[in-house]
């Protein structure tokens, strides 16, 4: 495993054989701009989320998931959480999160409460689980550009009452 204090990058890429775990109560254990991560354990943990300032994320989990609390909005362009149990948890505290293509066995939690939830305009499934929660103080997808998703469950608050959230079938 590797515990990450502060680790202060423009762009990374890390192939990593066990967990990328927050090693300390660091406000931000990444900034940077683009992160692509491959890590065959976790990357953060439900109850100690990776604590990123970045644009863009790349990241496969091969077990326990991916678990980041965002300072201001990012695009998730490819997230995969594989293996039982795995879930994907984003928070973004300002700014907006864009859904590119993010997918996992059991839950998909996105929560930005002074921002919305976007789509990145691909016109494939935005968000695959079995369980899809989503919470944003604006808007879930727009009018023109609703979230695509693939899932037995779903739960979608805005706080603007403007939700455009599409059921895609498997």
């Amino acid at each position: 495993d590797l515990l990450v204090d502060q680790l202060v990058t423009r762009d990374l890429d890390l192939v990593l054989d066990g967990s990328l775990l927050v090693g300390n109560a660091a406000a931000n254990n990444l900034p940077g701009r683009s992160l692509a991560l491959d890590v065959l354990g976790s990357i953060g943990t439900g109850s100690n989320a990776l604590e990123t300032t970045i644009t863009e994320l790349f990241a496969f989990s091969g077990a326990g998931g991916v678990h980041l609390a965002e300072t201001d909005g990012l695009r998730l362009a490819s997230v995969i959480a594989d293996g039982a149990g795995a879930e994907v948890t984003v928070s973004s505290a300002g700014g907006d999160i864009e859904v590119g293509a993010v997918s996992t066995v059991e839950r998909i939690a996105l929560t930005v409460p002074n921002g919305s939830v976007l789509d990145d305009e691909a016109d494939v499934p935005d968000l695959v689980a079995r369980r899809i929660d989503l919470s944003a103080g604006g808007s879930i997808g727009t009018a023109i550009d609703g979230i695509e998703t693939c899932t037995d469950e779903l739960t979608a608050v805005a706080g603007t009452r403007d939700g455009h959230v599409g059921r895609v079938l498997a």
